[in-house]
């Protein structure tokens, strides 16, 4: 898959010799909503040669207007990258959002970026899809306006689950912040995991028979306090997944007025190359909320249980 930073790029290599088949979006998350936009792209057969891919934006617009206001990412750009590799793209486009993309009326978004840099021929959309200057362009003027170019639009409903209830990256955002992760995990078709460098902490769990380490997260969208059964893998190395309990939380038996953070022990024993390697967190099910208790027996014999429960929920994946 190749990646362009902007349209032009993409004019400008081999594959602009090539009509498109394409996708528009944030896609936070690459959910379930999203994988079904993403299928659709790859399954389009025409009896022409082209080329398939997504065009995705690099500050958000909600980042770029209000970054104050804008909401925790699910995915960092790179994870994004790596979602879209899964799918079998030719392409990725990554646009900068800015003010220039901004002010751009509908149909020039339409003509110039689509059309014109992309020659696009096939494009599908979500159904709350919006682009142009204000939001002004939703599906309905892209499906008219493209029509009497004789390119063809798809728009997709909304994916639900199956209670019904519509799927997006704002519902997961909520899910996760609230540490309901294995919903999440269903609506995004994978865990929720985050990346970190792991480092030393005070060395606490010791004391108590269990070591951890502390993981500083490459992002601020974190679960709910709680402790949690965790997969562990390294991404620079083996694609093995290790077993683990995190807690995520402020430690109030052993601290007090300690900052958030989040702690991993691995089941089944500690790893010599586990400090200061970057690792793969993934959160498959919530086991308890954080909670003080009045000994430390008391905590070393509730992590147990935690640690014999986590493994029966993981050994089941």
């Amino acid at each position: 898959m190749e990646i362009f930073r902007g349209t032009h790029e993409y004019s400008r290599s081999d594959m602009g010799d090539f009509c498109c088949s394409v996708t528009l979006g944030n896609f936070d998350g690459c959910h379930l909503g999203h994988q079904n936009l993403f299928e659709k792209v790859v399954s389009y057969k025409p009896t022409f040669p082209v080329k398939k891919g997504v065009i995705t934006f690099d500050p958000t617009p909600k980042e770029f207007f209000s970054p104050a206001q804008a909401p925790k990412r699910i995915f960092s750009l790179s994870d994004k990258i790596e979602a879209c590799k899964l799918y079998g793209f030719d392409f990725l486009v990554i646009l900068e959002f800015d003010q220039k993309i901004a002010d751009l009326a509908p149909k020039t978004f339409l003509e110039r970026l689509l059309l014109k840099d992309l020659n696009a021929k096939n494009i599908i959309v979500g159904h709350d899809f919006r682009f142009g200057k204000n939001r002004s362009g939703d599906t309905e003027y892209l499906q008219i306006e493209a029509k009497k170019r004789d390119i063809n639009v798809t728009v997709v409903q909304a994916a639900r689950d199956e209670q019904g209830q519509i799927i997006s990256s704002t519902r997961i955002r909520s899910t996760i912040q609230r540490g309901h992760v294995q919903e999440a995990m269903e609506l995004l078709g994978r865990p929720y995991f985050i990346f970190g460098r792991v480092v030393h902490g005070r060395k606490l769990g010791r004391s108590i028979g269990f070591r951890t380490a502390n993981l500083e997260p490459d992002r601020d969208l974190i679960p709910q306090k709680g402790v949690y059964a965790c997969l562990v893998s390294f991404p620079k190395g083996s694609s093995e997944s290790i077993r683990a309990v995190v807690n995520v939380g402020s430690k109030p038996t052993v601290e007090k007025n300690a900052d958030v953070s989040v702690e991993v022990h691995l089941l089944g024993g500690d790893r010599e190359d586990f400090y200061e390697s970057q690792v793969k967190l993934e959160f498959v099910k919530r086991i308890r909320e954080e909670k003080k208790f009045p000994s430390l027996q008391e905590l070393k014999a509730q992590i147990s249980k935690d640690c014999k429960t986590a493994l029966e929920i993981l050994t089941q994946m």
